[in-house]
């Protein structure tokens, strides 16, 4: 039987650590797929999640949510999502889906999608939209195989 997830609100006390993970972990995925250190980027990620999140936890429209195993109630991930616009109009748009790396695997991935798409329900949306990196391979299975497809494919050659 598929694991159940269920979500609760990021504490305000656990808001500094996230942010801090969510700003380093940004870094590195946009270095590994553009090549350039991660150091690098540091301050670039701080300032697009600065812009994002102005407000933190209080922004308006954001959610930020601790998955949970839903037996067990063991933390298993978390979900960022958040009502923008898109050229489909208002959308849910998943900034990051992160299950600990010692439980994927294990279909916490995609049960914790079927929570962001019921969150975008209740959030009156009727679309979720997302981005990922071109080495997360895993991640887009996942998406593919359930039902969303590819919208647009960036690419780049080093000279």
């Amino acid at each position: 039987m598929p694991p159940r997830v269920r979500t609760r609100p990021l504490a305000d006390e656990e808001y500094p650590a996230w942010r801090e993970q969510q700003v380093t972990d940004y870094a590195e995925e946009m270095a590994r797929n553009v090549g350039v250190a991660a150091a690098t980027l540091m301050e670039r990620s701080r300032r697009e999640h600065d812009d994002l999140l102005p407000q933190g936890l209080g922004t308006s429209g954001h959610l930020v949510m601790i998955a949970e195993d839903d037996e067990t109630g063991e933390q298993i991930g978390w979900l960022w999502i958040a009502e923008r616009d898109s050229d489909a109009g208002k959308v849910a748009w998943i900034y990051d889906i992160v299950i600990e790396e010692a439980l994927r695997g294990r279909g916490y991935g995609r049960a914790l999608m079927a929570e962001a798409e019921l969150l975008a329900g209740q959030m009156g949306l009727s679309r979720v939209e997302l981005n990922v990196f071109a080495d997360n391979a895993v991640a887009r299975s996942l998406y593919e195989s359930s039902g969303y497809r590819e919208t647009a494919r960036q690419m780049a050659k080093d000279l």
